[in-house]
């Protein structure tokens, strides 16, 4: 719209300035007849009116640019936020898990049967594993992302590794069961559950947004 503002005044101007210079249009038809204007003249006017269509298309796009570049910005922030808050998480998660193991062991040696506790404890690790892989892709992605697309498949691997953490504290959550039914709980799981919770679903959510 502004560009079409700007050229229209900019038609006006350069019928006002043929005028000046002599150019006429018959009467009844679409010709143009030069009076006193010469031609390398007419060529100067034209020039003219192209460069100031150029200028304020380029003024156009920089503030197009500029307002994209502010909104980038801001949600790579917010990207920033939520995976310092899931890395957290995942950390507490593995020092959970290495407590947990030990426990595990712990039964083990005293002769209970471990099968359940060390198949959810391997599962547990795998999706360890795999939230810390596409977290690693968040922090690779991040910075090369300047789209929706871009920012919806980051939104992607956020929302994978929230589904990890769910299934290690469902897992962890198995062990602590069982563990209790053989007088060894441990708390440190039903605490890590608690905190994982809470960095695991920041209240950052711009990215969704923009």
């Amino acid at each position: 719209m502004k560009i079409q503002k700007a050229t229209i005044a900019i038609a006006l101007s350069v019928v006002v300035a043929l005028s000046a210079t002599g150019v006429v249009f018959a009467e009844g038809s679409n010709e143009v007849r030069p009076t006193n204007a010469s031609t390398s003249g007419i060529r100067r006017l034209e020039e003219t009116v192209k460069e100031r269509v150029t200028n304020i298309k380029e003024k156009v796009s920089e503030k197009r640019d500029a307002k994209k570049e502010a909104i980038v910005t801001r949600v790579r922030k917010a990207v920033d936020a939520r995976e310092t808050a899931l890395s957290r998480s995942l950390d507490l998660a593995g020092k959970i898990l290495d407590k947990l193991q030990i426990r595990i062991d712990a039964a083990k040696n005293a002769g209970k049967d471990v099968t359940s506790m060390s198949a959810a404890m391997t599962d547990a690790r795998s999706k360890l594993a795999d939230a810390k892989t596409r977290l690693a892709n968040v922090d690779a992605q991040k910075g090369t992302a300047v789209d929706k697309a871009g920012f919806q498949a980051i939104e992607t691997q956020f929302k994978a590794i929230r589904q990890d953490i769910h299934a290690i504290r469902e897992d962890a959550s198995k062990i602590i069961r069982t563990l209790k039914s053989f007088n060894s709980a441990t708390s440190e799981g039903k605490n890590w559950q608690k905190e994982g919770s809470k960095s695991a679903h920041p209240a950052t959510n711009s990215a969704e947004k923009d």
